[in-house]
């Protein structure tokens, strides 16, 4: 799924919707938003990061220039089938996002990232990000985190793009590319909608988002996942370690 393009550049602006704002927002497509080939599915990624999660914690503290590496499949994803992945280095400078990925497999993922083991397919040019990437970062398998997305495309064929995520669910220890092992849920997450076009929002759709009173929302999943979930689990070892000693 979504294989077609391999470098992004264009704004992305999010919203967390009720589930009343939801059923107006859909509404309000009529005529202009028609579901994208693949409709609704399910996305699981594997977050990228540094031992002392350096690259979310400097997304969390509002840097101005942001990266992030994640390892991310689509639907009915299949290891055993040698069903292919995405290998993403997604970076946000000044509001602009640019997102490059490669496809591969899973074990040649792996081998690439660990173990500078290059996928014979791909050549230098594709990989050159990654690997300067990677050699400023020595980074881990850090977190698991799916989701159910219902995506939509415009109907006159033009580039922008409205998403809609919800049940967002993760899991940050002995996980694998396996959904049923995602055992937390994000908490107070209603359904989290994403505007992606590379222009200026389109008239119709800033008209709906006043006429609904959608606010935009400062929304990171990995973001929150490490807000909720993996600061209270540090803070707590460190609590521990402290009264040992």
């Amino acid at each position: 799924m979504g294989q077609a393009k391999l470098l992004f550049q264009r704004y992305e602006k999010k919203y967390l919707l009720t589930d009343s704002q939801y059923e107006q927002v859909i509404k309000a497509f009529d005529g202009k938003m028609v579901a994208d080939e693949y409709g609704s599915y399910s996305i699981k990624n594997i977050y990228m990061d540094t031992a002392n999660y350096d690259l979310i914690r400097t997304s969390v503290d509002g840097a101005k220039y942001k990266e992030k590496m994640r390892l991310r499949a689509y639907g009915n994803w299949d290891r055993y089938k040698n069903d292919k992945v995405f290998l993403e280095l997604k970076k946000k400078y000044d509001g602009i996002v640019y997102k490059r990925r490669v496809s591969m497999s899973f074990t040649d993922a792996m081998f690439y990232v660990f173990s500078g083991v290059r996928p014979k397919h791909l050549t230098d040019l594709q990989l050159s990000e990654f690997d300067f990437f990677l050699k400023r970062h020595q980074i881990e398998n850090r977190t698991f985190l799916t989701y159910d997305r219902e995506a939509y495309a415009a109907a006159d064929g033009g580039d922008l793009r409205i998403t809609f995520d919800r049940n967002i669910r993760y899991q940050t220890d002995g996980f694998s590319f396996d959904e049923r092992q995602a055992a937390n849920l994000l908490p107070q997450v209603g359904v989290l909608m994403e505007i992606k076009n590379p222009l200026s929002m389109p008239l119709w759709v800033s008209q709906m988002l006043s006429k609904y009173k959608i606010r935009p929302y400062s929304f990171s999943k990995y973001g929150e996942v490490y807000k909720t979930d993996i600061i209270k689990e540090k803070n707590n070892s460190e609590v521990k370690v402290c009264s040992v000693q």
